[in-house]
């Protein structure tokens, strides 16, 4: 048997757009080629090394574009941990 549903999902739908759509801004302030170095590491999970010879760059300034866009997105933590 299946649990009732919750009678706050609405509210964390609502949250969890809120929280992407913030990501999302964050993202979009970035530079164009640290949000594709980021994308294609966390979300494609390609290497360092593999983002570097697609973005012409090396692995070091592929780590510290990850770095920055981590940095950038510390102000969205608290969205995605709950509190």
């Amino acid at each position: 048997m299946s649990a009732p549903p919750s009678n706050d999902a609405p509210e964390r739908l609502l949250d969890g757009r809120q929280a992407l759509a913030a990501i999302d801004r964050v993202l979009d302030a970035l530079p164009a080629r640290t949000r594709l170095a980021f994308e294609l590491n966390r979300l494609s999970g390609m290497t360092q090394r593999e983002i570097g010879v697609r973005l012409g760059c090396s692995a070091t300034l592929v780590n510290f574009m990850i770095k920055d866009a981590d940095a950038a997105l510390e102000s969205c933590r608290y969205l995605v941990q709950g509190g």
